[in-house]
């Protein structure tokens, strides 16, 4: 019955994503250019995780539909010596279990100006250079909305879930913003296959329409003056092959809470690396990475701090000019807890920008130790004046996950 259930749903998606395909809209006059663009996901999921404790849905145990839509508007105007100045403007919607009636924010919206010898400045950047630079292989996609990674015992934050970096750049609560934090950046043109890429954030709890300026709120943790940089390489070693390396790091400064400085607390600052490469030959990618996170946001005074690192072993093979079949296996370990991500995934290009998808992800935790944070929050009354602190844990939680969706995009 699930797997009807699943095949229904991916077919409406699919012959509605379709009968929308010819929708565009582009302008240009003297040089000046509008063009608008959007993006619709639709997904039904599942999972197999023997004692989850918790539904997928709030009245469905194991079955769940999640969308997301997202329209762009880019803007650029032409000037002389080569110089293009533009902005881009994106509105994004998504289902958010923190607002069930979903949420809306502003998505890749910056203001840019661009010269082929002097490269890309971006203001008021959502994404980081880091993010937009890193190269990881993984094809998990979104696995943790339709299992329970809290079951069991074991507590997420314990564990690094996905390839990522150190800043949070979204936080998705009640109270917070459902932005990115605002950035500066800038992009060097392209040399001999180098670029390099660098953004300043002064606050990454500066998310756009919830900057809260002047604010009027007491100080919580969170990274201040956090600068996130990249690196690529490309070089085509010839009409089949071709080989590509990214380098990208997070850095910046842990503000202290109040009751923080007044229990003298003080906390390991924000520092990431990810290294990842790719090759190419015809229809078939491997792709390896590697990231370190060192002891990012953990109490100096706690008795065991151990690095936080992962890496990523990727592969994909074009099977026709329209189907690709995926595979990743992601192996972290954080505060001495391992973790493994094993994911397939097929796509199919059914028709210009539409691409229904399948993926099986299988997750495996073990819980070796527990890190147990002081709540930074000042107006939390259980913000104790002790210290974080490690314990040893013997909890384990696995399951599998299987999606299928289609990605609408023009």
């Amino acid at each position: 019955m699930k797997n009807k259930v699943l095949i229904t749903t991916a077919i409406t998606a699919l012959l509605s994503s379709g009968a929308m395909a010819d929708v565009s809209l582009i302008k240009s006059k003297d040089g000046f250019n509008v063009d608008i663009g959007a993006e619709l996901l639709f997904e039904t999921g599942t999972r197999l995780q023997h004692g989850a404790g918790k539904s997928v849905t709030e009245n469905n145990t194991d079955i769940g539909i999640n969308s997301n839509a997202a329209i762009h508007l880019s803007a650029k105007q032409a000037l002389a010596n080569n110089w293009n100045v533009g902005l881009q403007l994106g509105l994004a919607s998504n289902n958010l279990t923190a607002t069930p009636a979903g949420a809306h924010y502003l998505d890749r919206t910056y203001i840019w100006a661009e010269q082929p010898s002097f490269g890309k400045a971006e203001f008021g950047s959502n994404v980081s250079a880091a993010n937009n630079m890193k190269i990881d292989g993984d094809v998990s996609g979104g696995w943790e909305d339709y299992v329970n990674t809290d079951a069991h015992g074991v507590k997420s934050s314990n564990f690094l879930t996905s390839p990522k970096l150190v800043f949070k750049e979204k936080d998705f609560d009640l109270f917070g913003s459902h932005e990115r934090s605002r950035k500066v950046t800038y992009y060097t043109p392209k040399y001999s296959g180098f670029q390099y890429g660098i953004s300043y954030i002064p606050d990454v709890y500066n998310n756009g329409s919830y900057a809260n300026m002047p604010n009027a709120k007491v100080p919580n943790r969170k990274e201040t003056n956090g600068v996130s940089m990249g690196l690529t390489w490309e070089k085509p070693l010839d009409n089949k092959q071709n080989l590509e390396f990214a380098l990208a790091g997070e850095m910046a400064k842990v503000e202290r809470s109040p009751l923080d400085k007044a229990n003298h607390r003080s906390y390991y600052n924000s520092t990431a690396v990810m290294i990842g490469g790719t090759y190419k030959y015809e229809k078939l990618s491997l792709t390896a990475s590697y990231g370190n996170h060192w002891k990012t946001r953990v109490q100096k005074t706690a008795a065991h701090v151990p690095y936080a690192y992962f890496s990523v072993l990727g592969a994909s093979y074009d099977l026709t000019e329209k189907a690709t079949l995926s595979s990743s296996f992601f192996y972290s370990r954080q505060y001495d807890n391992p973790m493994i991500v094993a994911a397939v995934a097929g796509e199919y290009k059914l028709i210009p920008g539409v691409l229904p998808y399948a993926s099986i992800v299988f997750f495996d935790m073990w819980q070796k130790k527990n890190y147990t944070s002081v709540i930074p929050v000042p107006t939390k009354k259980n913000d104790a004046n002790g210290n974080s602190s490690f314990s040893d844990s013997r909890a384990s939680n696995s399951g599998t996950a299987f999606t299928l969706g289609t990605k609408f995009q023009f």
